[in-house]
């Protein structure tokens, strides 16, 4: 699909756990966390194509189709200071004009028609600050999906890792016995 995905690896054993970084992200976002997940897992973070330094992909690879086949063929209470470094790390992660293409095909992702064919046990990790910014009511296609309720703001992994690491690890164990 062309562009360039790039990607870190952390730890040596256990299964495999990938870390995927959100609209206008990239992996060093799990640099907090990566290294003790990695004493249970061995961790691979993520930078789509386009994001963190990687060379985007060509206009038909600019879809939210394209990044998850991409990542699918890859094997192994905030303060101020923070909300600008993350703000302008998301800002220098890709070029302006790339990071808006793709949050337009973000935007048209349709999660009522596609999350009733996850076939796979799962959970929602979600933030109640964010909730309370967007709708707070989940939407119909998650009624059935049990959601594990986080006090922190959108970037977790960077505001809170000691935190995220307790209820990644809780989500985990949950889906691994399911």
């Amino acid at each position: 699909m062309g562009g360039q995905i790039g990607y870190r690896t952390f730890g040596t054993e256990g299964d495999w756990l990938v870390l995927i970084h959100g609209w206008c992200g990239n992996a060093e976002h799990w640099n907090a966390i990566a290294p003790e997940l990695a004493r249970d897992y061995r961790v691979l973070a993520v930078s789509h194509p386009g994001f963190g330094g990687m060379l985007p992909p060509p206009p038909a690879g600019q879809t939210i189709r394209a990044m998850g086949t991409a990542v699918a063929h890859l094997h192994p209470s905030t303060d101020e200071a923070m909300r600008e470094a993350i703000a302008d790390d998301m800002i220098a992660s890709a070029p302006p004009t790339f990071a808006l293409d793709v949050k337009d095909d973000l935007f048209a992702w349709d999660a009522e028609e596609r999350w009733p064919l996850v076939t796979r046990p799962a959970v929602i990790l979600n933030s109640t600050w964010v909730a309370r910014l967007a709708d707070p009511k989940p939407m119909a296609c998650f009624s059935t999906t049990d959601v594990i309720e986080y006090d922190s703001g959108h970037f977790p992994m960077i505001e809170a890792p000691v935190m995220i690491v307790e209820k990644l690890r809780s989500c985990l164990a949950t889906l691994v016995y399911a």
